[in-house]
């Protein structure tokens, strides 16, 4: 997904039309940015599953979550980015076609997200799972 992502921001730099970079028109470049910020929330969830794992309390929702969002996300990213590149989309010089087909076979994997759906609902039916990461300000 941040390889599919990076690719058609650099070639949408590269690419002009109308005079300017295509990453300069604003339909673009607003594309550009909902794939950027889908790449970085998927990889804070992440972090924060590989966090709670390090430090040893209770991760399942977070890990079944990171996957849900890794799954989703890259469905969006992923073909967008064939989008961005146009017909070079599917040439065999560009690797985006080949990363929206893998991004589709990640939602399959582990019983695919509807498993990680139910066992992150699970999770958040059981109790609270939030834990502070610094202590909350005084008066609240």
């Amino acid at each position: 997904m941040r390889a599919s992502a990076e690719l058609a921001r650099r070639y949408a730099l590269e690419r002009v039309a109308f005079g300017r970079p295509i990453a300069h028109h604003q339909a673009l470049a607003f594309l550009l940015v909902d794939m950027h910020a889908a790449v970085e929330g998927t990889r804070a969830l992440v972090h924060e599953a590989a966090w709670r794992l390090d430090v040893r309390i209770p991760a399942e929702e977070a890990c079944a979550s990171a996957f849900l969002e890794a799954a989703e996300q890259s469905l969006f990213v992923t073909p967008n980015g064939v989008q961005v590149l146009g017909g070079h989309g599917f040439m065999q010089d560009y690797p985006a076609e080949k990363w929206m087909r893998e991004a589709r076979a990640l939602s399959l994997l582990a019983g695919g997200v509807d498993a990680a759906r139910e066992d992150a609902g699970r999770e958040l039916a059981a109790g609270p799972a939030a834990v502070a990461l610094s202590a909350p300000p005084e008066g609240a």
